[in-house]
């Protein structure tokens, strides 16, 4: 998970300043991806008044799993930062909680005025209990023991409908949730306080859907008309795999930092995915 317990041990030295430095260079950078946000994708819609959205029946609920990880992720960093600062782990915890917590509210604030969209309840929910999955390990276990992770692989899907899922790779990764996969990585070990897989290796159980021309229906209108794929069943799938313990295997101190990164996406691995179409055995699964 590339996140050993010492990161979550409080510096004996009390220095509040790093904590400050954090919270300033996010009051910098944060109005800049606001508008960044704004002009790559709100600016190019068509805006109405603010109104509530009930999208909780879209894409089977692969947008609101999500909105879960995305938080998740959220409420993991600040936590390193507020510990390194002297903070407790408790109060790094909480702070990391209300941090990871309002972190994205512009942008839901912004699809309330979306004419395609709008202010949506169900994201809210989500984002709040992503935060909160994450601020209850830290309370209860002292570390992660469960982490929310992403992989994306692309599809035909977005080839038939580029209006909707983009026209390249990381617009894909963004769009299409046919190819998206969210996963809950989790160290059993810890978990069960035994060991029952090797100290490098973690079960992983995903979650993902296929088959979703759009949010509701398989049936839309393009430029070239209305399309209707009505035909193809819309199902979820569960998949069982596993993910690399990076923390149990790159020691050195001044690396773990730069491959933080490596903690939002899933290694790829061998995987059983599980859908109403059957159980399927995927070589390697990304």
């Amino acid at each position: 998970m590339l996140m050993p317990d010492s990161y979550f041990e409080p510096q004996k030295d009390f220095e509040p300043k790093r904590a400050r430095g954090f919270i300033i260079t996010i009051a910098i950078l944060y109005p800049l991806w606001i508008l960044f946000t704004w002009v790559l994708w709100y600016s190019k819609t068509e805006l109405t008044d603010f109104h509530f959205f009930n999208d909780w029946g879209e894409w089977l609920q692969m947008d609101k799993v999500g909105h879960f990880v995305v938080h998740a992720q959220w409420a993991v960093m600040p936590t390193f930062i507020f510990c390194w600062a002297g903070y407790s782990l408790k109060k790094a915890a909480l702070y990391s909680f209300l941090f990871s917590g309002i972190v994205l509210i512009p942008i839901e604030v912004m699809d309330g005025f979306g004419a395609a969209w709008g202010f949506s309840v169900g994201d809210i929910i989500a984002n709040a209990a992503g935060s909160l999955f994450i601020y209850l390990q830290l309370v209860g276990f002292k570390g992660i023991v469960a982490m929310p992770k992403f992989s994306y692989h692309q599809t035909l899907y977005a080839i038939a409908r580029p209006d909707m899922f983009g026209t390249d790779y990381i617009q894909n990764s963004l769009k299409d949730y046919n190819g998206q996969t969210y996963w809950l990585t989790l160290d059993i070990n810890k978990l069960l306080g035994r060991k029952i897989l090797p100290h490098w290796l973690l079960l992983s159980i995903g979650y993902g859907a296929e088959g979703m021309y759009g949010g509701h229906d398989n049936v839309f209108t393009d430029k070239n008309g209305i399309q209707d794929f009505s035909h193809i069943e819309r199902y979820r799938q569960l998949f069982i795999s596993f993910d690399i313990n990076f923390a149990n295997i790159i020691k050195n101190k001044k690396l773990r930092p730069i491959l933080y990164g490596l903690n939002i996406f899933k290694v790829p691995f061998p995987t059983l995915e599980i859908s109403e179409k059957g159980v399927v055995f995927h070589w390697l699964y990304y």
